[in-house]
């Protein structure tokens, strides 16, 4: 089960009493949080995993910048799906150089790389770890 769309003004909680029948059932479950830049981005992380149960968070990137949520991103080993491109276009991250994956992976955040909305971006896999390569030096992929 996944829940992903505009974040800003959608809280996690809303979505509990349908996830929590996920969880009785043993759905994966993965959520789209953390990706826009506002003030709840991380608080929709951590409540994607402790009211949601997700096990993957797409995207996340802004959790580099909330400690606790890294620590508990970390800790419970649940991968953020980074879609680089995207996070550059949609402006969730300020400029190309200024994408925290190597501060996550630093921190030891689990992170898979992943494109995003191949056709609204016109980019695939491929493209998406040349890109980690050139601009961030992600090399162990």
């Amino acid at each position: 089960l996944d829940l992903a769309d505009n974040e800003i003004g959608a809280d996690p909680r809303l979505f509990e009493k349908v996830f929590a029948r996920a969880i009785e059932n043993e759905f994966p479950i993965t959520v789209h949080a953390g990706e826009s830049i506002f003030p709840e981005a991380s608080l929709n992380v951590k409540n994607s995993i402790e009211l949601l149960g997700a096990r993957r968070i797409g995207h996340g990137l802004q959790i580099h910048s909330d400690p606790f949520v890294m620590s508990l991103v970390k800790s419970k080993a649940i991968p953020l799906e980074l879609c680089l491109t995207s996070n550059w276009l949609t402006n969730a991250v300020p400029g190309l150089m200024e994408h925290p994956i190597r501060k996550l992976m630093e921190a030891g955040v689990p992170i898979t790389i992943n494109s995003d909305d191949a056709g609204r971006f016109g980019i695939d896999l491929t493209h998406e770890y040349d890109f980690g390569s050139k601009f961030y030096g992600v090399s162990e992929l």
